[in-house]
């Protein structure tokens, strides 16, 4: 998901430079070319995000760059973080596998800028979604691996546990209820 339509056509455009230069090299074929550039073009912004949260639960995974994404990618060095994002009936619930227990406000968060705007965007003035709770839980992560971790932890509750505890955030081992 991207922040802003700028930002994602900064990404779409490095894509298709990206794309082009793989097929003038022979690395891809056209077809190759076109997914991958597609990939970048369907990406949500937030404020396309917000159109399809439904108050009777949306599950989403965020991955957002950390530091300056731009010019990372340029150095093809690239510091990406997951998490997962659930929201229902006013209440969002964030299970990010580097969270550090202990922390109960949202600006002392790292690695969760796309988060935080959509925090600001769900409190803003006029927005029919709103947001009254926010809970944290995670913090397994040891190293790297916040996609994996995160994709474990959405089988766990999705397939593993039906849903059951979405929802139920205060009688989850290890969830903290954030401030503002």
């Amino acid at each position: 998901m991207f922040q802003t339509g700028a930002s994602k056509n900064l990404w779409v455009d490095a894509a298709i430079k990206e794309g082009n230069e793989a097929l003038v090299k022979g690395h891809w074929t056209k077809e190759e070319r076109e997914s991958y550039i597609e990939n970048w073009t369907l990406g949500l912004t937030l404020t396309g995000f917000l159109h399809k949260m439904r108050s009777s639960g949306t599950l989403a995974v965020f991955t957002n760059a950390m530091g300056n994404a731009v010019g990372a990618q340029s150095q093809n060095v690239m510091d990406w973080h997951t998490y997962a994002v659930y929201y229902k009936g006013g209440i969002l619930a964030v299970y990010d596998p580097s969270f550090v227990i202990g922390i109960n406000k949202l600006d002392m968060c790292t690695g969760v800028p796309l988060l935080k705007a959509l925090v600001r965007a769900l409190r803003a003035k006029g927005m029919t979604r709103k947001i009254t709770e926010l809970w944290f839980g995670g913090g397994t992560n040891q190293g790297e691996h916040c996609q994996e971790v995160t994709r474990a932890w959405i089988e766990e509750q999705i397939v593993g546990k039906e849903g059951a505890e979405l929802g139920k955030w205060e009688k989850q081992e290890g969830w903290v209820h954030l401030h503002f």
